[in-house]
């Protein structure tokens, strides 16, 4: 949205953002009303008397693109994700380390049914 004063060196823009485009026409349709009947609130150094203002162009309402933080979100969780569970499976082995060996299976009283041998190179 442009806004012009009566002296042509006077020009304003005012930046809006907001995630919603109808709520953002309705509130710019807003200020643009505030500033055309109630502006003397807002500029005071004009004493009291009202500015003419005349909007240049009608606003523009484009989507903006989400946020960084949304684009990367699945990424992140997916990487926390990961991680937990490797610690989760570190911690696992490294807190219950009974079963390395045929010998601690039997103590167990479990069949074993096959083994893979080791790989010697």
């Amino acid at each position: 949205m442009l806004l012009a004063a009566h002296n042509p060196r006077s020009v304003g823009f005012i930046y809006l953002s907001h995630p919603d485009s109808e709520s953002l026409q309705a509130v710019s349709n807003a200020v643009i009303s505030v500033l055309a009947s109630r502006n003397a609130d807002y500029f005071p150094q004009l004493g009291g008397d009202p500015a003419q203002v005349t909007i240049l162009d009608e606003p523009v309402i484009t989507p903006a693109p989400p946020p960084l933080t949304n684009r990367f979100a699945p990424l992140i969780r997916i990487g926390i994700a990961l991680l937990a569970g490797l610690m989760l499976a570190f911690f696992i082995e490294y807190l219950d380390p009974t079963v390395h060996h045929q010998d601690e299976l039997r103590k167990l009283g479990v069949n074993i049914l096959a083994t893979i041998p080791k790989y010697k190179s």
